[in-house]
C-alpha cells in the first residue's frame, strides 16, 4: 500500500495511531509484511515530519542545547532508564499531526498521527493521562492548548496532568509549580 493511501484510510478511521494499529490496519487490507516494515513505510512517509535528534532542538529561548545536554539525553534515552520526549507538530491540510519519539529517530511505537485538531491531542493527552504518563500528557495538551487556548478537552487534561504529577511530587520546588499551574489552568477553566 502507498504512504498516502495508509494515511487517506488513517485520516478516514480518524482517532490516534501509533505504528501497532497502522500495522493492523495494513494486515486487514491484505498487506502480508513484518511490524517492523510498517515501522519503516512510516518513518520515510513525505507527509509527516521527519524524526527529530536531540541535536536537533533548542530551549525556549531559541538557543541550540548545550552538547553535555546533548549527550546526557542520548545516554539517558539509550539506558531506557529515563525518558526524554520529542514531539513534533505539522499540519497535514485541516489536520493535526503530532509525532512522539525518543530523541533517538525511533518513533515507533510512539508515532501518533491525529486528525481534527486541538479536541484530537487533548484525546491523546487523556490516554496518556489514563496510562499514568502525566509528564507527557502535559505536553500533549501544551501542544493542544498552543492550537487552540480556548479548548476545554485540553484544559481538562492539563490539569489532570498536573494532578497525577502533583499526587507524585515531594519536591517542594516542583510542588510550588504544579500548584500554580493548577491554578492557572482551573482559572482558564473558570473563564470558558
Amino acid at each position: 500500500m502507498e504512504s498516502a493511501d495508509l494515511l487517506a484510510r488513517m485520516r478516514a478511521l480518524g482517532g490516534v495511531w501509533d505504528a501497532k494499529r497502522a500495522h493492523q490496519l495494513l494486515l486487514e487490507t491484505g498487506e502480508a509484511q513484518s511490524q517492523r516494515s510498517t515501522e519503516r513505510l512510516l518513518d520515510t512517509m513525505a507527509e509527516l515530519p521527519s524524526a527529530r535528534e536531540f541535536s536537533d532542538l533548542i530551549d525556549e529561548d531559541q538557543r541550540p542545547l548545550k552538547p553535555a545536554v546533548v549527550r546526557q539525553l542520548a545516554n539517558d534515552a539509550k539506558r531506557k532508564r529515563q525518558h526524554s520526549w520529542v514531539l513534533q507538530c505539522a499540519r497535514l491540510g485541516d489536520d493535526l499531526i503530532v509525532l512522539v519519539n525518543d530523541g533517538r529517530l525511533a518513533r515507533q511505537p510512539d508515532l501518533v498521527a491525529l486528525a481534527g485538531g486541538a479536541s484530537a491531542v487533548a484525546a491523546l493527552a487523556q490516554t496518556q493521562i489514563d496510562a499514568g504518563d502525566f509528564e507527557l500528557a502535559l505536553h500533549s495538551a501544551d501542544i493542544a492548548l498552543s492550537a487552540e487556548p480556548d479548548n476545554r478537552r485540553a484544559l481538562e487534561a492539563r490539569l489532570a496532568a498536573f494532578g497525577g504529577l502533583l499526587a507524585e511530587s515531594d519536591n517542594s520546588n516542583e510542588i510550588g509549580w504544579l500548584r500554580h499551574g493548577v491554578r492557572e489552568t482551573q482559572a482558564a477553566l473558570d473563564q470558558l
